[in-house]
């Protein structure tokens, strides 16, 4: 909620993936932010979660920020690295704040295949967004003190 007061004006627009955490729409609504949906779609055949790369242009045109959870609650995405360098390049692109929620960091698992998979930071992967990117991460998973705020 914080990063989202920090950049965000009355009237801005917020991207958020969907399905989402259940307090980012509330938390937009708090400082009359609009919320927009980019849906993330099942792959039944690969057992991932997609976006569509134009809905996300679409969206992102007028945003002031991009809410990005990953490790994704609730669907366990992980966005890798193509994913990310998209989604960075979108936000650069249109001069759009990247807000993430990284609470999930550390419960990153191998797929079905057993590939592992890791969680990426977006300002040490990507330095060009430093600027944009706002970090919001806490002790409360990895530390087994869910409802703490640490």
């Amino acid at each position: 909620a914080a990063a989202l007061r920090t950049v965000g004006r009355p009237g801005d627009k917020v991207v958020i993936f969907e399905p989402f955490h259940e307090l980012y729409p509330s938390q937009c609504q708090i400082f009359h932010l609009d919320p927009v949906f980019v849906t993330l779609k099942p792959n039944y055949d690969y057992g991932t979660w997609n976006y569509d790369e134009e809905e996300l242009k679409n969206s992102i045109i007028g945003a002031r920020a991009l809410i990005l959870n990953t490790p994704h609650n609730p669907t366990g995405k992980i966005f890798q690295h193509g994913d990310l360098k998209k989604i960075v390049d979108i936000c650069i692109e249109n001069d759009v704040y990247i807000i993430t929620d990284e609470i999930y960091e550390w419960m990153c698992y191998p797929d079905e295949y057993g590939n592992s998979r890791r969680h990426t930071l977006i300002p040490k992967e990507f330095p060009e967004a430093k600027d944009l990117t706002l970090v919001c991460n806490s002790l409360g998973k990895s530390a087994s003190a869910t409802g703490w705020r640490l």
